[in-house]
Formats: structure tokens, sequence, C-alpha cells
């Protein structure tokens, strides 16, 4: 996979296999843009101890035999790749989360993608199908509910696939508003990153009564 919303679907896919009703997403960057973080949520019928330790080798049992298909071992490499970390908590009856965090600025983390379509695909597909995305970045927070956005279009009158498209180009706009200084595949650059932390940690410092870094 070549692109991060590409593994968010893979992983999305699992929960649905799960028999998941709510799925949520969190898409934030931390450590002063440094750092890139993804988790999936989900309520579905989650993993026994025996599962949940295999779920990440590609090399054990078939989709046959388990829950998860391969999309976690890419997941969790794509992670380390980076220099990044991986995490995945479950619990039979519980549901699963899984967390990716990358080192934004490494040369093999790869970009962000189109997540609006993720959403867009996702919605039209499974209709009763709670879809929740929330983007976060030091410019701010944006937040998205599949069920309350096509609700609110229903009432103009809109059907669920010109919902499913509208929530497309709504959060596409809203990756390239909330990380267009932080990743540099939307144009925040390396440099950026670097003049980025370097500014947050000297009024971090000036608020602590402290010395900024040079």
């Amino acid at each position: 996979m070549k692109e991060l919303a590409l593994h968010i679907m893979d992983i999305m896919q699992n929960s649905i296999t799960a028999g998941s009703s709510r799925i949520s997403v969190r898409v934030k960057t931390r450590d002063y843009d440094r750092l890139l973080e993804i988790i999936v949520e989900d309520d579905g019928c989650g993993m026994d101890e025996e599962t949940l330790k295999k779920a990440t080798d590609p090399f054990q049992t078939s989709r046959a035999a388990r829950i998860v298909g391969l999309g976690l071992p890419m997941f969790k490499e794509a992670a380390i790749l980076t220099g990044g970390d991986f995490f995945l908590q479950s619990q039979l009856g519980c549901g699963t989360e899984v967390t990716a965090v990358f080192v934004n600025k490494s040369i093999d983390r790869q970009p962000i993608g189109n997540l609006g379509n993720v959403f867009f695909l996702t919605m039209l597909s499974h209709k009763d199908l709670n879809l929740s995305l929330e983007l976060s970045s030091d410019r701010g927070v944006f937040s998205f509910c599949s069920t309350t956005f096509i609700e609110s279009l229903a009432h103009k009158g809109k059907s669920h696939m010109d919902a499913a498209f509208h929530a497309e180009a709504f959060i596409n706009e809203q990756v390239k508003l909330i990380f267009k200084e932080a990743l540099p595949e939307l144009g925040g650059g390396l440099h950026g990153i670097e003049r980025n932390c370097k500014t947050a940690q000297r009024k971090d410092a000036l608020r602590d009564g402290g010395n900024p870094p040079a």
C-alpha cells in the first residue's frame, strides 16, 4: 500500500468483518508535528488473547481461521519502518483499538492519501455503519460523524449517495486545512516541521519562564 488512507480502509474493513456498528478514526500530529498518530477503534466482536498474539504476524493462520487479514501486519510494518511504533488492544466481545505512530519526517513515512474517499466508499457500501473521524494538530480540531452528517443533508432532500459525495469533499478540505503546515506532502515541508517545532518550543519556554532554544 502506498498511502496511509488505504491502510485505514483495510483496518476499517477488518472492523466491519468483526461485526462493528461503530468505527472511530483519529488522525493527529504530536510532539510539535514530529509524530503522526493514527487510531482506529471499533465495537466489534474483538479478539481473544491467542488471536491477538497472532494478529500482526503475516505468516499465521489464514483469513478463514481468524477475523483479521494482512492489513494489520502491513500497517505495523509501515509504522515501524519510519522509526515509529504500533499498538493493538482488543478484548473478546468489547471491540478492538489499533494505534500506529509514524515519524513524520521519515523518508519512509507514506503520504496520508485520499482519506475522504475512504469514508465515501465505506459510507456508500455500509449505510447503517456509524463512522466518526477526528483530525487534530496545533492548527485546530475537526470532528465528523457520518450519522449526523447524513441526517443533516436528508433534511435538505439529499440522498445517502449525495451525503457520501459531500463527505468526501468536506473531509479532504479539512485534511488540508488541519495538516497543511504539518505534513510535507501537503506543502508543510521538512524544514517547516523543524521550524514549527522550534517555534512551539520557544513559546513553551517563554511561558514557563525558561530560556528559549536557539
